[in-house]
């Protein structure tokens, strides 16, 4: 579970970075670790649920 600025919880594999900026990310069926940064927080859950669902995330 990560955190916002304002220390409030957001969706399991996306934290808010220092610069405002959020970073969502999972482990691939391969192993390796995939990470995306953007601007918006829905953008990072909408990302992150699209992979999952594809099939390239087993977090």
């Amino acid at each position: 579970m990560g955190k916002n600025l304002k220390g409030k919880t957001l969706d399991r594999g996306i934290t808010q970075r220092k610069d405002g900026r959020y970073s969502a990310r999972f482990i691939s069926m391969n192993g390796k670790r995939r990470e995306k940064h953007f601007k918006d927080y829905q953008d990072a859950g909408q990302w992150l649920a699209k992979s999952r669902y594809e099939g390239y995330g087993i977090i």
